[in-house]
């Protein structure tokens, strides 16, 4: 055992003694966004644009694909603003209420889609006679 007495630990202290290491931030107080970022950005908007392009007019696939590309960058943009925020401040809290709001719009739409593909290869399968045959005793 030491010679010092270790004072019991509460949930309220922090664990860490430093303040935690932050992105390096510009003159004007925003940290650019990186090159992978930018580059894996564009290449999301290029596969929603094939996407919607491949839709053959269909607006429902369009629709979709528009609306999560900008949920994602939506999500990603508030999240960075998040990140600059000062701890424990209101806008935080705001944005923060902002990410599940996003997040939980586009885990929604995603199982809609799937609820939809699920209901749509079912069907297809049941017509074309491929579905299986249950045998009665």
């Amino acid at each position: 055992m030491t010679s010092q007495q270790q004072k019991p630990f509460s949930m309220n202290e922090s664990l860490f003694k430093e303040a935690p290491i932050r992105a390096a931030v510009e003159g004007n107080g925003r940290a650019a966004p990186s090159c992978l970022t930018l580059v894996g950005f564009a290449f999301l908007t290029f596969n929603s644009a094939m996407a919607v392009y491949q839709s053959n007019g269909g607006m429902g696939a369009a629709a979709f694909v528009a609306f999560s590309l900008l949920d994602l960058v939506l999500l990603f943009y508030c999240l960075r603003l998040y990140n600059q925020a000062a701890p424990r401040s209101l806008r935080r809290e705001h944005l923060k209420m902002a990410m599940w709001l996003l997040a939980t719009t586009l885990n929604y739409s995603a199982f809609m889609l799937l609820e939809f593909w699920i209901l749509s290869t079912g069907a297809s399968c049941a017509k074309s006679g491929a579905a299986p045959q249950l045998q009665h005793r």
